[in-house]
């Protein structure tokens, strides 16, 4: 892809940035989509927690459960609680 890697960056852009494309495509309805880049954002965060020291991102653990919620996806909704409740 000949992206930088950088910590809390994902396809060469902070997480951040990828907030409204989340609520977009929980809104149109597409949870695989949105469960997918929820995932890779969570991991994202927790990278740029590991180098830079600082507390991960609450939202993107947030986000991703309600999606399992919504997917009655209920033994993965508390295991992604539980992996932001060990960082």
């Amino acid at each position: 892809m000949g992206y930088s890697k950088q910590p809390g960056f994902l396809r060469g852009q902070h997480l951040t940035t990828y907030i409204q494309d989340v609520k977009n495509l929980k809104k149109s309805g597409n949870l695989a989509e949105a469960e997918k880049l929820l995932f890779e954002l969570a991991d994202a965060t927790e990278e740029e927690c590991r180098i830079e020291k600082v507390g991960v991102a609450l939202w993107y653990y947030e986000e991703l459960a309600k999606v399992y919620r919504k997917m009655k996806e209920y033994k993965k909704e508390v295991d992604i609680l539980e992996r932001f409740a060990k960082q």
